[in-house]
């Protein structure tokens, strides 16, 4: 049986490699279950949109408990964006660029 006594929480990890998301943060949620975590983006705004890098790969995280929320919309934006290779609703402001510098 695990308990909040016996899970450690994971040890600090070495520099991330290139092209890792460096302005993602784990929150630790102190008061609660030590293993829980809530991946959020340092602006508070999920991730969604097509891939830089990868043709045909889309990106929908960092939604930060709000996946229930907004998972319809986003679902709907990555539909448009894999069927028709433009998104009606502009998400502009949501891409993965905005992390790692340039254009979304």
């Amino acid at each position: 049986m695990v308990t909040k006594d016996s899970v450690a929480p994971p040890a600090p990890t070495a520099t991330p490699g290139p092209g890792v998301l460096l302005n993602a943060q784990s929150v630790s949620l102190a008061d609660a279950d030590p293993t829980a975590r809530i991946h959020v983006t340092t602006d508070g705004s999920p991730v969604v949109g097509s891939s830089r890098r990868h043709e045909g790969l889309f990106h929908a995280f960092g939604f930060c408990g709000h996946g229930f929320q907004l998972g319809p919309a986003a679902g709907a934006a990555l539909v448009d964006l894999a069927v028709d290779g433009r998104c009606e609703t502009d998400i502009s402001g949501l891409g993965i660029g905005r992390f790692l510098g340039g254009a979304n």
